[in-house]
């Protein structure tokens, strides 16, 4: 997989780990899924540094590798903005507006091969999207969770890391960075 043509997005370290991962464990077999909560969101979001622009790489591995992107939130405004800097990549990319964690529960497919949870920083939110995902999440999905870090634990997966890990998951990834803050599980 050649890293070299995806576009630039903030958060840059976690992403190409999670999109290798996510090769890795799909490629030839199947066309992946991936969801993710809390969109790209232009302005709202402080740009690409600071917002991350997950959805541009969603967008650009659905279209380079072949993959199905659902991404979700609340604000039309935000979803605006994200169908504008993903235009290159919207006929592989699901906008959809709404509460994620009913907004997962609604979705038509039947497995998710990535989770990104960054919907919002109450880690209670990131709880529920989880669970709204978790009969779709097979032995070989992955779940990324931004905005989160291990030690010291803070962010909004301070309830999702325990949980996944009393489930079975085990952390493959934490950003090194002070500002990227991205951890990625797979089952054990």
């Amino acid at each position: 997989m050649n890293m070299a043509t995806m576009p630039e997005t903030g958060r840059r370290a976690g992403i190409v780990k999670v999109l290798k991962l996510l090769h890795k464990r799909r490629a030839p077999k199947y066309t992946p899924t991936i969801v993710e909560t809390g969109t790209t969101r232009g302005t709202l979001g402080g740009g690409a540094r600071l917002d991350g622009w997950a959805t541009l790489a969603w967008g650009w591995y659905a279209k380079t590798h072949g993959a199905c992107v659902y991404t979700i939130d609340l604000l039309e405004e935000a979803l605006r903005q994200c169908r504008e800097i993903t235009k290159e990549y919207e006929g592989f990319i699901e906008y959809v507006q709404g509460n994620a964690a009913a907004a997962i529960e609604a979705l038509d497919v039947k497995v998710i091969d990535l989770l990104y949870l960054d919907s919002s920083d109450d880690p209670q939110d990131a709880m529920a999207e989880l669970k709204a995902a978790y009969i779709r999440l097979r032995r070989d999905s992955i779940v990324m969770v931004d905005d989160t870090r291990l030690n010291p634990m803070w962010g909004k997966g301070t309830v999702v890391h325990p949980w996944l890990l009393d489930h079975g998951w085990r952390v493959v990834f934490e950003s090194p960075g002070k500002v990227d803050n991205q951890v990625i599980y797979v089952r054990s």
